[in-house]
């Protein structure tokens, strides 16, 4: 939070950190505490969304923000449109390029996490029944592209998974002194999604968002640029009959 004022003619900047507290009260951590975000989008290009409903802002630009649960979508439907066409390829390299175009501060970390089709966090588990009592049971799709998913901590307390970059798990780093976020190669991923395209349970959509201790209660942001691109580079075997 800054606090901008006048003292005569000279203006003075003050800025005040917002971080949840780490203990009960708060008290703990040297900095102002609170416990909820409410937000006004009214006059901002965010007028008119909803919870977990598409929406398209003006431009088609995209925004992800922390402490409000804005995140920006990424629908694999012309993905698959094209994969869907080829057979036994391999994916040489598979990136998405993101550009920030604000200087606000931007989250430390993101993330690209699975989505379902209502646009909550995709479950790694679906209910069953067993001897009468409901209970969780790995999702079959999901063991098959585990190669190209990161899941974080264990047991059935932890259900959403993230995509497994090439470089340092699910984690992208985001550059302090540009803003930029840049390439996110995950071409593992991208294999699995061909590898297994004809299951009907096949990953729709994912998600761009901070890191959870940021994605909670912390305010950072990024204006992604609409020329978001999907880049991927891949070999078909050629086959000769005699």
């Amino acid at each position: 939070l800054t606090l901008t004022y006048m003292a005569g003619s000279t203006a003075t900047s003050v800025d005040f950190p917002i971080y949840y507290g780490t203990g009960r009260t708060g008290d703990t951590n040297p900095v102002m505490s609170f416990t909820t975000l409410k937000t006004d989008r009214s006059a901002t290009p965010l007028n008119g969304i909803d919870a977990f409903t598409d929406f398209v802002p003006p431009g088609n630009i995209q925004y992800v923000q922390s402490g409000t649960g804005v995140l920006t979508k990424f629908d694999l439907t012309n993905f698959y449109k094209y994969a869907d066409t080829l057979d036994n390829v391999i994916i040489n390299s598979a990136e998405i390029v993101l550009t920030n175009t604000t200087s606000l501060r931007p989250p430390q970390k993101v993330e690209l996490r699975l989505l379902d089709s209502t646009n909550h966090f995709r479950s790694i588990y679906i209910d069953t029944v067993v001897n009468e009592v409901n209970k969780k049971a790995n999702d079959p799709y999901m063991v098959k592209i585990q190669n190209g998913i990161f899941i974080r901590g264990g047991g059935t307390s932890i259900t959403s998974a993230s995509v497994q970059t090439d470089i340092s798990g699910a984690t992208i780093d985001i550059n302090p002194n540009t803003n930029k976020v840049g390439s996110i190669l995950m071409t593992e991923f991208f294999q699995q999604l061909v590898n297994h395209k004809r299951d009907p349970r096949r990953v729709r959509s994912l998600c761009i968002l901070p890191l959870d201790g940021e994605f909670q209660k912390t305010l950072s942001s990024l204006v992604l640029d609409p020329s978001t691109t999907l880049k991927i580079y891949y070999s078909k075997p050629l086959i000769k009959v005699r």
